[in-house]
């Protein structure tokens, strides 16, 4: 049960110490650490190996030097894809050019049945497949894949014959009810089949997939091409803005970058001799790696294979723990009871300056909150919807126990309640959205819109100097810093003794006044660097006004400097 390599090196090891005149042999870890073992402490080792009938356990009773490292299983993004199959986190696709599809049928069906490459990709998406009414469906069926085609209108692309492109949906992938076309153009410059799919599984960050597959017939026409498919992608992105959407297809030179797209082309490998003319686009960052494949048929266009790469959100990042406060009424009488009775005297005899005493109080009020308030932890997944609530959840985990059992009536009753709570709580957000526009308050406004839209101000935006010189930045320092090196001890002097002989208190603070600063406080706020939160002196407002007059601001005025 002992690998070999081990076997030889005891046997030589032991060979040398025996025949060879050496008390001692060398090991070297796998950190390159020198280790030296006696003959009777090699004799030993060999014994308790030779004696663990368990492969597993035997390492076990070796030094930690001379154990097998333990090795990591086979990486990369053909390895995750193989062990998705037809479960991807996003669609897999094979794309190409093929130049009558009617002809190389039997070589796709054959490509489908027998290469994994093929039967486990989620979507088959051609171009010129110069199919017309006279080609049914049936005969260019594939078994397993749900055909859409988008055949040329030959009045309106002004031309004689060719054109067309089609998409195969795999069965395994998506269920033939949940894929449907949503928008098909042909023009002179542009033909275009785009496919509304929601597949088995996606991740939470995705409603659904957008598949349009385009043809632009000409290099003369790309850039009116490119202006069609750019006015046409924006009309999908206004209808769907969580929507992954992929453009594929053969774009004869043309391209969809334009100013402020956010879509990235995938294909990096030569489709047509040198030449790359047909490319992929997503909305997704680094969602595919491209990969040639042969050619269909005598078709001049090789077929590409874009292997997923894109890992969900939920994987990259790691779950959030949140401590949050359940604030109640019996929390908050209990904290006010608790500040009623406290005797602030204790604080302002015991410090010696205000800033001692401000630390002091702020640290007691923190403790009494943290002493009194319940205060429960929550895990934040980073793909969490805003309307995803507890109620949500606990429907779905009845779902899942129901789907267990096989009970199928019940299992539709269920749905049924899911899809009711979703609505109901996706109204009662936009509400809470709208309320916000009514209370004019426009933070919350911006934050839910962009929550609900997904976006993100990831740009970097760098402003140079007018001036990015020595002389400049010496300039710029000298102002800043004219405070620290100037003598201004006369004018605060006079300051002082002005303020200090006037017959008239020149700053009038009553507890009243605090308390209405309190109470005024927004309780969804963050706290301060004292750490005291504006719930607390809210909800606290009547209690605590008295102390902060008395203990810290007065005292604070007392001891006013000007700086």
């Amino acid at each position: 049960m002992i690998n070999c390599w081990f076997a030889t090196l005891l046997c030589v090891s032991v060979f040398q110490l025996c025949f060879c005149q050496r008390d001692f042999e060398d090991f070297v870890s796998p950190g390159n650490s020198r280790f030296r073992y006696s003959s009777v402490e090699l004799r030993t080792i060999a014994t308790n190996a030779l004696s663990t009938p368990i492969r597993p356990a035997w390492n076990y009773n070796l030094p930690k030097e001379m154990q097998r490292r333990k090795r990591g299983r086979a990486g990369g993004v053909r390895r995750r894809n193989k062990c998705r199959k037809h479960r991807p986190f996003l669609p897999t696709l094979i794309m190409g050019n093929v130049q009558s599809i009617s002809n190389k049928i039997e070589e796709l069906c054959a490509n489908t049945r027998y290469l994994s490459d093929f039967r486990y990709a989620s979507i088959l998406s051609f171009t010129e497949t110069w199919l017309t009414t006279n080609h049914s469906d049936s005969y260019v069926q594939i078994d397993g894949f749900k055909l859409y085609r988008g055949d040329r209108d030959l009045a309106a692309a002004g031309k004689k014959s060719g054109g067309g492109v089609c998409a195969y949906i795999n069965h395994l992938w998506c269920h033939p009810n949940n894929a449907f076309i949503k928008n098909q153009i042909c023009t002179p410059n542009l033909e275009m089949l785009t496919v509304s799919v929601r597949p088995y599984y996606l991740p939470r960050e995705i409603s659904h997939i957008l598949l349009c597959t385009v043809y632009i017939p000409d290099r003369s026409v790309a850039k009116a091409g490119s202006q069609e498919l750019s006015s046409a992608i924006h009309e999908l992105e206004v209808e769907s803005p969580d929507a992954f959407i992929v453009v594929n297809g053969d774009f004869n030179h043309g391209t969809l970058r334009r100013p402020g797209s956010a879509y990235y082309q995938h294909i990096d490998c030569p489709t047509r001799g040198d030449a790359i003319l047909d490319l992929c686009y997503s909305n997704i960052k680094d969602a595919y790696t491209a990969d040639r494949l042969p050619n269909l048929g005598e078709a001049d266009h090789n077929l590409v294979r874009l292997l997923l790469k894109y890992r969900p959100i939920v994987h990259r990042l790691k779950p959030k723990l949140i401590n949050i406060k359940k604030w109640t009424t019996e929390a908050e009488e209990c904290l006010q009871d608790c500040f009623d009775n406290t005797d602030w005297s204790v604080f302002t005899d015991s410090c010696s300056d205000i800033h001692e005493l401000t630390d002091t109080i702020s640290s007691y009020i923190k403790f009494c909150e943290d002493l009194v308030v319940p205060s429960k932890s929550v895990k934040c997944y980073p793909n969490n919807k805003p309307w995803v609530t507890k109620e949500i959840k606990q429907i779905i985990n009845e779902k899942k126990h129901i789907f267990g059992s096989g009970n199928k009536a019940e299992l539709k009753v269920i749905q049924r309640q899911l899809n009711k709570a979703i609505r109901h709580e996706k109204s009662r957000y936009k509400q809470k959205v709208e309320k916000c526009f009514t209370d004019n308050n426009m933070s919350h406004v911006w934050r839910g819109l962009r929550l609900m839209s997904g976006f993100t101000n990831s740009t970097n935006t760098t402003y140079q100097l007018p001036q990015s010189s020595e002389g400049y930045a010496n300039e710029l320092n000298s102002f800043y810093n004219r405070f620290d090196y100037t003598n201004f001890s006369s004018e605060v002097g006079n300051l002082n003794e002005r303020l200090s002989h006037s017959p008239d208190p020149f700053l009038v603070v009553t507890e009243d006044m605090v308390r209405q600063q309190f109470a005024r406080t927004n309780p969804s706020k963050a706290a301060g660097p004292d750490m005291l939160t504006p719930r607390v002196l809210k909800s606290c407002s009547s209690q605590l006004a008295g102390s902060f007059l008395c203990a810290i601001i007065l005292p604070g005025f007392c001891q006013i400097c000007v700086f």
